[in-house]
């Protein structure tokens, strides 16, 4: 029996009241790059299980073919066995800039393949050796 706090009779949870916060479900990292589209999928402790570019699935040709939505349908095609074979069926999406045509493409493609998003995140990317100071301005 989980403890519970009450402020003003409102009762407080704590996480193990939820079940979904349990599931460490595998990690699908989107990555879409001005000349291509990387995916790939790791699993809850961030261990790569699979990673597939536009180039490495079979699209030939220029960037502007790479980042097509045809692109986004023949990486997932290409992972689809990974999925099958670890029986995946929900995974966490991470995004890593903003929600982009690739990612609506995404989604639409693991739907259609019956794999069900259980989150979508936002991956924040920050300096990690320190940020310069800025310039003081003349006078």
């Amino acid at each position: 029996m989980s403890k519970r706090k009450q402020i003003n009779n409102f009762e407080i949870k704590s996480p193990e009241d939820f079940s979904f916060l349990k599931i460490n479900y595998p990690k699908l990292h989107l990555k879409p790059t001005k000349t291509n589209i990387i995916i790939s999928l790791t699993d809850a402790n961030n261990k790569l299980i699979a990673c597939h570019s536009a180039g490495s699935s079979g699209v030939i040709g220029t960037s502007r073919r790479k980042k097509a939505p045809q692109a986004v349908e023949n990486i997932v095609k290409k992972m689809y066995p990974f999925f099958l074979s670890r029986n995946i069926k929900a995974v966490e999406l991470i995004v890593n800039r903003k929600v982009t045509q690739a990612t609506h493409y995404l989604v639409r493609e693991l739907i259609y393949y019956g794999i069900s998003i259980a989150a979508v995140r936002r991956r924040r990317i920050s300096a990690h050796n320190g940020v310069r100071k800025p310039k003081i301005p003349r006078k």
